[in-house]
């Protein structure tokens, strides 16, 4: 399994002509972190010399808590093709790691800046196959929008999930529950103000569980700057 030391030496063979890069764990990320934390996740695999580096983009504001939605992701290709895939005891490998990262993922990266433009994205491209799973993304990301007709659209599709809180099958689950039930509380109320507070709390709450307050700076969302 990919093992500290070698994602740090996979940083630093990019941070040295990217200083808008950090590292957090298997995270190689952008700064600023704004409403997006945008980077690339080393995934760790069970072969120690093999790795699989892919873009990971997800918005703070939700129930995420420090769990980075890796499996979200596309994967990076090698520019080669060859078979086999990233391994860190090749160095054609470790140029090329370099090469697709400034060439392709950082400017991907670096040009999402929009919530309107990550929401779309994802509805397009998002890997968890489940409708519900899909409603449960769209709604908190409606709802910073300012979209708010459609998110209670969008809420009125999983609320029925939701009504039993204490039925929900694991701790997860109910946390989820729970946060979906006071954001709905809030929507159906047209309450832009609570609703504001909502993902500024749950925004501050995930970047203080990934460790990334020094990266993170909160800005308003696009549901404050629309008119009441």
């Amino acid at each position: 399994m990919t093992d500290a030391r070698e994602i740090k030496t996979l940083f630093k063979s990019v941070a040295s002509r990217n200083p808008d890069l950090f590292l957090r764990g298997p995270f190689i990320a952008l700064k600023p972190v704004g409403h997006l934390y945008k980077g690339i996740y080393i995934d760790r695999t069970l072969t120690k010399d093999f790795y699989s580096p892919r873009l990971v983009v997800f918005h703070l504001f939700d129930w995420w808590h420090n769990i980075v939605p890796k499996e979200s992701g596309r994967w990076l290709a090698r520019r080669t093709g060859l078979p086999g895939g990233w391994f860190h005891s090749d160095p054609v490998a470790a140029r090329e790691f370099i090469e697709v990262v400034e060439a392709d993922a950082l400017p991907f990266l670096r040009g999402l800046t929009s919530l309107a433009e990550y929401y779309e994205l994802k509805l397009s491209t998002c890997c968890i196959p489940p409708l519900l799973a899909s409603d449960e993304f769209a709604v908190v990301v409606e709802v910073a929008l300012g979209d708010l007709d459609r998110a209670r659209r969008t809420f009125a599709r999983i609320e029925p999930h939701y009504l039993d809180i204490a039925g929900a099958s694991n701790t997860v689950r109910r946390d989820v529950a729970e946060r979906l039930t006071l954001l709905g509380h809030h929507l159906m109320a047209d309450d832009r103000a609570a609703l504001a507070t909502l993902l500024h709390h749950w925004e501050r709450e995930s970047a203080r569980n990934y460790k990334i307050e020094d990266y993170w700076q909160p800005t308003p969302f696009p549901l404050e700057n629309q008119p009441a």
